[in-house]
């Protein structure tokens, strides 16, 4: 099998079988570089795994969204820029917590 040197595109989406998007390495909207793993029904990025462009900080994000595409839940876990390990949460009712150590 031949591989290409570079290949240059702005998303890279994996479907299944029906063709329905599933996952994509791509940019998003709120500034998150990297694996997106799209969930059902919403079609939108439920899981990532990325880079925060505003600061380079490395993030893992889960979410759950409601079918209108409504926050419902989030968990995110990353690293400040001084090194110091952080985990965000955030309820459906908008609550939030942020531990940091």
């Amino acid at each position: 099998m031949d591989a290409e040197e570079v290949v240059v595109a702005k998303r890279f989406v994996l479907v299944d079988e029906d063709g329905n998007p599933r996952a994509a390495l791509m940019g998003e909207r709120d500034g998150l570089l990297g694996l997106h793993i799209l969930g059902e029904p919403v079609r939108e990025a439920m899981i990532s795994i990325a880079v925060n462009e505003q600061n380079g900080s490395p993030v893992v994000l889960v979410r759950r969204l409601t079918a209108d595409r409504r926050a419902n839940g989030a968990v995110m876990l990353s690293i400040t820029e001084d090194g110091r390990g952080t985990v965000h949460l955030e309820d459906a009712d908008g609550s939030t917590r942020t531990f940091t150590t």
